[in-house]
């Protein structure tokens, strides 16, 4: 309860900062270290799917975060992970957030999120211990997702 409380502050104070002022991201090693990771195996995906109860967002540079409380929202977001290993990658990818798969309050997976609109990067990098070990592609769906995201407008303030 208490990591879920510390949590929700991260969130709340993350939304609330200004898009003048530059977040730090988490960022992964070189491009190189990134590309040579598998991706998540079917069962991993299917464990993510079939038992994941909640997903979180932060967003480096947006003024927003975003939370999937509903099964079919998170199988939504579980199903934004293609198979396949990222094919769309440059060595200048800059990521845009962080996301966080939760079970019955836990934080099982976490995986930093590439994504651009011109398709230059489109990634999740998964981390075990602190340290990338996973990568996947952007499925189909996920395209459709982040793109119709980064289209919303921003709120003032």
């Amino acid at each position: 309860m208490i990591r879920l409380l510390i949590f929700a502050t991260i969130i709340t104070m993350a939304s609330c900062k200004g898009d003048n002022k530059k977040t730090t991201a988490t960022s992964t090693p070189a491009a190189e270290t990134r590309t040579a990771l598998p991706p998540l195996t079917m069962d991993q995906l299917k464990y993510l799917f079939n038992n994941a109860t909640y997903v979180d967002y932060i967003f480096h540079k947006l003024p927003f975060a975003v939370s999937q409380d509903s099964r079919a929202g998170v199988q939504a977001n579980v199903a934004m992970i293609s198979v396949g290993s990222p094919i769309n990658w440059s060595p200048g990818c800059e990521s845009l957030g962080r996301e966080f798969f939760h079970v019955e309050g836990e934080i099982v997976m976490e995986a930093e999120l590439y994504f651009t609109e011109d398709g230059s990067c489109r990634a999740y990098i998964f981390y075990e211990n602190g340290k990338p070990a996973y990568a996947n592609a952007v499925s189909d769906a996920g395209i459709n997702f982040y793109s119709n995201l980064l289209k919303q407008p921003l709120p003032n303030g």
